[in-house]
């Protein structure tokens, strides 16, 4: 019985221990959880203000080829203008190179009179200058529609620069989310299954915990009701036999420092028998820490004796042991200046002094 409960406490201090990684885990999960969440929706509107920009940059891709088609008809309809106007001075060239200056000294020759012959040579210079006139400006006007065209060309070159860059750092956008993505889908599926485990060591520690209180009940029915003292005292007190240490606040011969003595110190050579001091169940015999070798005996349901600092346990879990019998031999082991049994009494676990309970 008492080993039994033994093992269970320690598989229920064990599950308690196991608890404390996944709670943390699902503490560090959640955090994970969030940062990502964050920087998902952060990358998401970074990416959304890139569409936008594409979308813009589209738009205005989309206007500058409008505007160079435009510029290319403007162009073409004026290189028609321009060639049109070289043809006609051309053939004026050529009629005066077949004809040389007759034709115009007939038409300068036949006017009736000196103010027709004026307004004759006046008319002649006024048409020569204007073809003149003309080609100029279709030059000039090819010119500026040939300098549009190129300002909208370089326009157009630099806006699909902007667009294949944005699409680049939207493609890069979205290889980043894509990894944050699967980065927090492991991080979700981790936390659920921090969250299960803990939920299943939940379940088991209730389980440990309903098997507990069966056997502390079972326990608490075979002892019967806590005695109310001890007709058997935990060493013999013939021979050399002193007791070296009372229950309550005092100096530590170790540790230096005043602390509580949850017990009384019987300085007894080492090897002297230790006694149970009544009848009960061994629920812990082993190493605990600064006690050394100790016994921990339950006599009722509440009530149970600690015997420690032993030098040989003789007794193991669960065994059922009688008042007198003798369970250890008197020694120095944990944290002890020389051979002595360090007993206790713990009511509800609690320690009480045992010189209440020691029959004198």
């Amino acid at each position: 019985m008492g080993h039994q409960i033994q093992q269970s406490q320690q598989r229920l201090e064990g599950l308690k221990t196991q608890k404390n990684q996944p709670r943390q885990r699902i503490n560090q999960l959640r955090n994970q959880g969030r940062q990502l969440e964050s920087e998902l929706a952060r990358l998401d509107r970074e990416r959304n203000e890139i569409e936008d920009r594409i979308a813009a940059t589209k738009a205005r891709l989309e206007e500058a080829e409008r505007r160079l088609q435009e510029a290319q008809q403007a162009l073409k309809e004026a290189e028609e203008r321009l060639a049109h106007r070289n043809d006609l001075l051309a053939r004026r060239v050529r009629a005066i190179a077949e004809r040389g200056m007759v034709g115009y000294l007939e038409v300068l020759l036949s006017a009736q009179d000196f103010a027709d012959f004026l307004s004759r040579f006046y008319m002649l210079r006024t048409i020569i200058d204007q073809d003149v006139t003309l080609l100029e400006l279709a030059r000039a006007d090819r010119e500026q529609v040939a300098e549009l065209k190129a300002r909208i060309e370089q326009e157009r070159e630099q806006i699909v620069l902007l667009h294949t860059y944005l699409v680049e750092q939207k493609q890069e956008k979205e290889v980043i989310i894509a990894r944050h993505q699967e980065m927090l889908d492991q991080v979700q599926s981790d936390y659920a299954a921090a969250l299960a485990l803990e939920e299943a060591l939940e379940r088991e520690s209730q389980v440990i915990e309903r098997e507990l209180q069966r056997l502390h009940a079972e326990l608490a029915q075979m002892l019967g009701d806590d005695p109310p003292f001890f007709t058997v005292w935990p060493v013999d007190r013939t021979g050399y036999y002193r007791l070296s240490s009372n229950f309550g606040m005092r100096w530590h011969p170790i540790l230096r420092v005043n602390r509580m003595h949850s017990g009384v110190d019987f300085a007894k050579p080492a090897g002297s028998n230790i006694y149970a001091v009544a009848s009960g169940v061994v629920v812990f015999a082993g190493v605990r820490n600064g006690y050394g070798n100790t016994v921990i005996i339950a006599h009722g349901p509440t009530l149970a004796t600690l015997y420690a600092h032993a030098e040989r346990i003789l007794v193991s879990n669960g065994q059922q042991v009688q008042a007198g019998q003798v369970i250890a031999k008197v020694g120095s082991t944990g944290l002890a200046t020389g051979p002595h049994l360090h007993f206790e009494v713990r009511k509800n676990g609690t320690p009480v002094d045992p010189m209440k309970y020691l029959n004198p």
